[in-house]
């Protein structure tokens, strides 16, 4: 058998999951009643931290 404790415990708040009902409306638009705007993308908003991060270092050089 093993003992596992656990010493510390951190809960953080990653996302407002904004992205999920975007990826949710877009892939099934027939389920929301939308039409797909196709264009593949995320909102800004809806992106993770590190998903812009990249993008804004990346258009700067």
């Amino acid at each position: 058998r093993r003992i596992i404790a656990v010493t510390e415990l951190k809960i953080v708040k990653w996302h407002d999951y904004k992205h999920l009902v975007w990826i949710s409306e877009h892939c099934h638009p027939e389920a929301s009643g939308r039409s797909s705007t196709g264009s593949g993308k995320l909102p800004e908003e809806a992106q993770p931290y590190e998903a812009r991060y990249v993008l804004t270092r990346s258009e700067a050089t």
